[in-house]
């Protein structure tokens, strides 16, 4: 029963076989691939990342089956990029030919550059550097006046601070000037008897000191005449009495 069952291959079927050769005579192809690479001088886990991506960019999801695939195509030590380019027409249709020819591309600028890798990339890279170091110079510029103006301002508060204290200080000599001069004035001419202390007008009085009021109630009248006003003896009664007779 099996011996009865017959089949083909695609090497062996002559319509496979041939069906490569007419979309390779039918299709048309870039300049760029006339030129043969060397895969030993290009960096393929650099071009990896790079096929993930672009692939990503025109199929719209990631498709690590694809990515794979590319890999092992480009890890062959004959690159024919007609072939490659018929064989992922399958997956990506019209949009083999323009991915093969910017592939193609990267793959003849990085074999011709010592580092393996793309001029393109290398620019980029370079580029993005640059950027980077711009935006480290600007933060730092940034930070450099920022500092500058914190410092400018705490030199005008402390300069405040200082000429505040100056006048202070000023104005406290000033006083000090106007009472050592109003002092000398006062040593140099007599104090008037209102501007003497009590003490000094105690000392410039006589030894021999006013009675007080009880001390004068106390001592002995003048000698005054019996009957006479302000003589101890007067009696206003007698002279009224003496009046009417």
């Amino acid at each position: 029963m099996s011996a009865g069952l017959r089949g083909t291959t695609t090497a062996g079927d002559g319509r496979f076989a041939d069906k490569e050769s007419r979309m390779m005579k039918r299709s048309k192809f870039p300049k760029e691939f006339a030129r043969h690479v060397d895969v030993s001088r290009v960096q393929l886990d650099r071009m990896e990342r790079w096929v993930h991506q672009r692939l990503e960019q025109l199929l719209g999801e990631e498709d690590e089956v694809l990515t794979a695939y590319v890999r092992t195509m480009l890890e062959q030590e004959e690159l024919d990029p007609k072939k490659m380019q018929i064989q992922l027409s399958g997956f990506l249709e019209e949009k083999a030919a323009p991915f093969m020819k910017e592939m193609w591309k990267l793959l003849l600028s990085a074999q011709d550059n010592e580092a393996g890798v793309p001029q393109q990339w290398l620019d980029e890279d370079e580029d993005r550097r640059r950027k980077e170091r711009e935006e480290a110079e600007k933060l730092i510029e940034a930070m450099r006046k920022k500092q500058e103006e914190d410092r400018r301002i705490r030199e005008e508060r402390e300069s405040m601070k200082a000429r505040a204290h100056r006048r202070e200080r000023d104005r406290a000599d000033e006083r000090t000037r106007r009472r050592d001069r109003v002092g000398g004035d006062r040593r140099r001419r007599s104090p008037s008897p209102r501007r003497r202390s009590r003490s000094d007008r105690s000392r410039s009085r006589s030894p021999k000191r006013r009675p007080s009021r009880w001390s004068r109630d106390a001592s002995p009248s003048p000698v005054r005449r019996r009957g006479e006003r302000g003589s101890p003896t007067y009696d206003p009664y007698d002279r009224m009495q003496h009046s009417r007779t």
